[in-house]
């Protein structure tokens, strides 16, 4: 796509256009992913804030369709990396919508040769945006996170822990000798968790009660550290978020990673009684 003729253009004209090229195209028979997705990264690339935020939910829309191989995810998980700091909410939104799905065709992968450090790199991501000024860019980041199928001990363990958890792996800004983004390290995750359940939007503290019970089937460690921090959640202000720990429980369960200790039994059987008065009245 000619980026001159792009930029000249009103900003509706061309958030149309991305419209167009996104949901729409991936459905037609002849579309051809690799075109589309070469003229969305263009379109994310311009001047227009809608446009761009556009380009990357037609990007979504046609990774949706595709397989996981081949370079078209890292092309997207480029296009969408670059976009994660915009000073744009609605593009910051978009980006970590598209980060999100990336993990998911990531995950997909059979051969897992360098994904699994990719993961953590993802998830890295995602906790830094975990922190974003926006409540919706956070409440996207946390859900993205609860569909991360593969990610290292230690980065779950330092999400919970607002203190640096040091790991003999070498250095934490590096993965396998690659340096990682200014921003970008072990230390981005410490604690995301902690200050996911202390949000003053009880909506952000419900997504993250939600998305630490997802990732507990990862780590049988991280699943008995979480659970001490999820017992804390049952005095949460909010029916919804107290709703959404009881919830959290029984999916660990179900997972099979829910080990309840003598000291956390006291604090379920207090808020059974509690629903079942309330339930009476």
């Amino acid at each position: 796509m000619d980026e001159g003729l792009a930029a000249s253009e009103p900003g509706p004209s061309v958030a149309k256009r991305a419209r167009f090229m996104g949901p729409h195209a991936s459905s037609s028979s002849g579309a051809d992913p690799e075109m589309e997705i070469r003229a969305l990264v263009s379109m994310a690339s311009g001047l227009y804030p809608l446009a761009r935020a556009e380009a990357l939910s037609g990007l979504a829309a046609v990774l949706e369709k595709v397989n996981a191989g081949g370079g078209v995810v890292e092309c997207c998980y480029a296009c969408a990396e670059k976009l994660l700091r915009d000073e744009d909410e609605g593009i910051r939104l978009a980006a970590v919508r598209l980060v999100g799905l990336c993990a998911e065709k990531f995950a997909m992968r059979k051969e897992l040769g360098g994904d699994g450090d990719q993961m953590d790199r993802v998830f890295l991501q995602l906790s830094s945006m975990a922190r974003d000024m926006c409540t919706e860019v956070r409440i996207e980041a946390f859900n993205a996170l609860a569909k991360m199928q593969r990610v290292s001990e230690g980065v779950l363990l330092q999400s919970l822990s607002k203190k640096i958890i040091k790991t003999d792996t070498g250095s934490a800004s590096s993965i396998k000798g690659k340096k990682l983004p200014p921003k970008l390290s072990s230390p981005c995750a410490a604690g995301i968790f902690a200050h996911g359940v202390e949000d003053e939007f009880y909506q952000v503290r419900t997504v993250a009660c939600k998305t630490r019970g997802a990732l507990a089937k990862l780590s049988n460690q991280y699943a008995q550290k979480a659970l001490d921090l999820l017992m804390d959640m049952m005095n949460d202000d909010t029916e919804a978020v107290r709703l959404q720990t009881l919830q959290t429980l029984f999916d660990m369960a179900t997972y099979g990673c829910l080990s309840m200790q003598e000291k956390h039994m006291h604090m379920v059987l207090i808020i059974n009684i509690m629903y079942l008065v309330s339930l009476a009245y």
